[in-house]
């Protein structure tokens, strides 16, 4: 199952999006599109990116049948209630990010800094100035525990009071923590979204992120509607991700569900399927819930059908409240939940076909019975290992030598994901004449890797080092890209010891780089005439020139990378370079500006970096003029700077930065370098 739920074509210009949007959403002359921005102004006229609206909710009545809104990167402080939206199947009302996973509707603050209180060990405070409903661990998305009083804060590990007077917001560490998390609290109460009576819209690649001032609210509540398609859209730290009631004929697509769920309310789910809903469709979707279920379908729902659901962790995986509805699952992982399936021991209630369950809790035998043989079990006492490729980063393929392969009743492979022979692996005591097919008999170097790599493969990388450079041969396809990632938790590092880059990608398309050290005295890695390239929480530090160098290259993205301590500029971007997206990376270099571009106009959306140029010298360098702070990041034509950080206001938040898509975990640790973006 692929590791990110988006795909990008290769050379499309992420924002302004107007001209696009217009060709791609209007299928008629009298579709109109509207804009939002955080920035906007619900007087303005709405029609183009420089006059945005600013409130979701000023969007009621607004919208016809085609219309569509376009919500520019950016936090929306808000929540909104839209009535009787009406479109239809051919000329649906679309409401969509201008970029996925940028548009952020946000319940819920960032906090900080933070402030050591005299005399009180473990306690902290900060200035809010609203209320606060609720306080969440960033990262985590567990709920900390509201003190009813000072004293009670003083005596309870891992407790928040906020002061009735000023406002102020008062914490008490949980044990094992030494200073202030990345925390965010709960300021805007009720629902985030909620579409009553609607009829044929599309939400696409919008961000839900910290709503639920009470147990059980969801960020998207869809209430008697139909035809009700999301797609590409993401749910973070949330009490309720999306609840369907009295919803006909509507689907939830490449959806991602991450940290739901309140302290005290551990039974909420992430997808809620009430009453009266049917015929709703949940496709490839990747669901993380905190402390609640993935899924639960009341008694009174329909006819629900789950298509290649990804679950990881939580109470329960699959929840079947008895009664009339009915749930067919297929092609199925769920892993890490104290039970993955709750379900009446009925066969005409529901159906399970070709999925991975990890069982580690008690099986009920009545429902055991109902499992037939294209589903694979694992996790119970005394089961083979099944050698799946790499369940630290959710990957659930088989490799060569598992004995899960062509064990059915007709020599067929059991489970989600059928033997493709798709996955190389790489030791460093490994040997060329193996296949690299299983961990053992994985092959040694890279250039062997590069030669047996296709479109479709992943390849990975043991930990340990391995000579370079990582430079592929073939490129992916759009549908089958071509992946490097290293394995399991542990780090591998390419290195080289001459002029050459560590990673060299030229002329390729389609290639996907993850978790990868890279090491070289001069340039860490080269992205030349290259399109649809993806470098994804990577490491290039201590290059004598720069980290990352993208000359003439095309739909690139670059995040959650550490790019440090380099003599010139962090990343230097140039030639006829476009569509770049650099976020939720640090960038920091030791005698120059962090970033460095040679064209007058930025082709790149940069946001929710942290940026440490040297001392007196700027952020960016762009055609020679320099610009210091994030106002003129922004003015110059950059994304929305909202978390453009520097060393001292990283020192003032504790060695921790959030961002509305995620937090550091520690800025202060490099080699603990991860941002929880959503996407």
């Amino acid at each position: 199952m692929s590791r990110s739920i988006h795909q990008f074509g290769p050379c499309r210009r992420p924002f302004p999006a107007g001209l696009i949007l217009l060709l791609l959403l209007a299928p008629t002359a009298s579709a109109k599109v509207f804009y939002l921005s955080p920035d906007g102004d619900d007087q303005a006229t709405g029609t183009h990116p420089a006059t945005p609206w600013q409130s979701l909710q000023h969007v009621e009545g607004r919208l016809g049948e085609g219309d569509s809104l376009v919500l520019a990167p950016g936090e929306y402080l808000q929540t909104a209630t839209l009535r009787d939206l009406a479109g239809s199947t051919q000329r649906p009302v679309t409401i969509q990010a201008a970029m996925p996973g940028f548009s952020v509707l946000r319940g819920s603050l960032s906090l900080g800094p933070w402030r050591s209180i005299p005399n009180r060990p473990r306690c902290y405070d900060t200035a809010v100035g609203q209320t606060v409903y609720n306080l969440i661990h960033t990262s985590t998305g567990q709920t900390w525990r509201r003190a009813t009083t000072e004293a009670e804060l003083r005596a309870t590990a891992g407790s928040w009071w906020q002061h009735p007077d000023d406002q102020t917001l008062l914490i008490h560490l949980p044990d094992g923590l030494l200073e202030a998390p990345s925390l965010e609290a709960v300021v805007i109460p009720g629902i985030g979204l909620s579409l009553i009576q609607a009829r044929s819209v599309v939400l696409q690649g919008i961000t839900f992120r910290g709503f639920g001032s009470e147990p059980g609210q969801p960020g998207l509540l869809i209430q008697g509607s139909q035809d009700i398609r999301a797609r590409d859209c993401q749910w973070i730290n949330c009490a309720g991700g999306v609840t369907w009631n009295q919803a006909v004929d509507s689907e939830l697509r490449r959806a991602r569900l991450q940290g739901i769920g309140r302290e005290g309310d551990p039974a909420t789910p992430g997808l809620l399927v009430g009453p009266g809903t049917t015929n709703l469709l949940v496709a490839d979707c990747e669901l993380r819930p905190g402390t609640g279920d993935a899924l639960r379908l009341d008694a009174a729902a329909g006819s629900v059908t789950l298509e290649n659901l990804q679950i990881r962790g939580g109470l329960r995986g699959l929840v079947l409240d008895p009664g009339k509805a009915h749930l067919t699952a297929r092609r199925c992982v769920i892993t890490q939940c104290a039970s993955p399936l709750v379900l009446p021991p009925r066969s005409d209630a529901w159906r399970i076909q070709q999925s991975t369950l990890q069982w580690t809790s008690s099986i009920d035998p009545a429902v055991t019975r109902l499992i037939d043989d294209t589903n694979l079990l694992f996790g119970q006492p005394k089961q083979a290992d099944p050698h799946f490729c790499d369940p630290a980063h959710d990957d659930y393929r088989l490799q060569a030598d598992s004995p899960i392969r062509n064990c059915g009743d007709a020599g067929d492979t059991p489970g989600a994901l059928p033997y493709r022979g798709d996955v190389l692996f790489l030791k460093p005591d490994g040997h060329d004449d193996n296949d690299g097919l299983s961990v053992a008999t994985a092959i040694r170097t890279l250039a062997q890797a590069c030669r047996l790599a296709r479109p479709g493969v992943t390849v990975y990388l043991m930990p340990g080092e391995y000579p370079g450079p990582l430079k592929p041969l073939a490129s992916g396809d759009l549908d089958l890209p071509l992946v490097f990632r290293a394995w399991g938790s542990g780090r591998a590092m390419v290195s080289v010891h001459d002029a050459s880059p560590a990673l060299d990608l030229d002329g390729l398309r389609y290639i996907h780089v993850e978790d990868l050290d890279f090491s070289a005295p001069m340039i860490g890695a080269v992205v030349r005439r290259a399109a649809a390239i993806r470098l994804d929480n990577c490491r290039m530090i201590d290059n004598d020139a720069s980290a990352l160098v993208l000359l003439d290259a095309c739909d690139v993205m670059v995040r959650h990378c550490t790019l440090w301590n380099s003599r010139g500029p962090a990343v230097i971007v140039q030639g006829e370079t476009r569509d770049i997206q650099i976020t939720s990376s640090l960038l920091h270099s030791k005698q120059s500006a962090a970033l460095g571009l040679d064209m007058s106009r930025p082709p790149l959306f940069a946001q929710y970096n942290a940026y440490f140029p040297a001392k007196n010298h700027p952020l960016a360098l762009m055609a020679g003029a320099s610009l210091w702070d994030r106002e003129q990041l922004r003015g110059a034509g950059f994304g929305n700077a909202i978390a453009y950080i520097t060393m001292e206001s990283t020192r003032q938040r504790g060695g921790e930065h959030a961002g509305p898509v995620g937090a550091w975990t520690d800025l202060s640790d490099l080699h603990g370098n991860r941002l929880e973006d959503p996407r």
